[in-house]
């Protein structure tokens, strides 16, 4: 694809890890405040589109550090995050493991374990 891309005559050609929120987003920004055609790449599929085979670890919401601030929401769009009585809550059969989720939370409130251990308050 980059090589289409360049023959198509682009110059600011970045290919990316999606699943690296901060990487991800200071290319964005970084392409936005120049001139001319830029494209982005993205090296792998998009999780929520991946199927869950060979999925090894999932992410779970630590209740005591959750503050129901949302912002995994609303900057993945992931379905497998969820509101449960009011909580968010994370849906691990949805769940691809790419901790995204993780990434964006600013209060840490997101770990990982792995499929079929228990989640354990720390």
């Amino acid at each position: 694809l980059e090589k289409v891309v360049r023959g198509l005559g682009v110059e600011k050609i970045a290919v990316v890890d999606p699943y690296n929120y901060k990487s991800v987003s200071e290319k964005v920004r970084e392409f936005l405040h120049q001139p001319g055609v830029k494209v982005i790449i993205s090296k792998r599929a998009c999780a929520i589109l991946e199927k869950r085979a060979g999925v090894e670890q999932v992410c779970w919401v630590h209740p005591e550090k959750c503050t129901n601030c949302l912002a995994c929401v609303k900057l993945t769009g992931c379905p497998a995050l969820s509101l449960l009585e009011g909580r968010l809550d994370i849906i691990e059969s949805e769940c691809v493991g790419c901790t995204l989720c993780m990434q964006v939370c600013p209060y840490d409130a997101i770990l990982i374990k792995k499929i079929g251990t228990v989640n354990i308050n720390v």
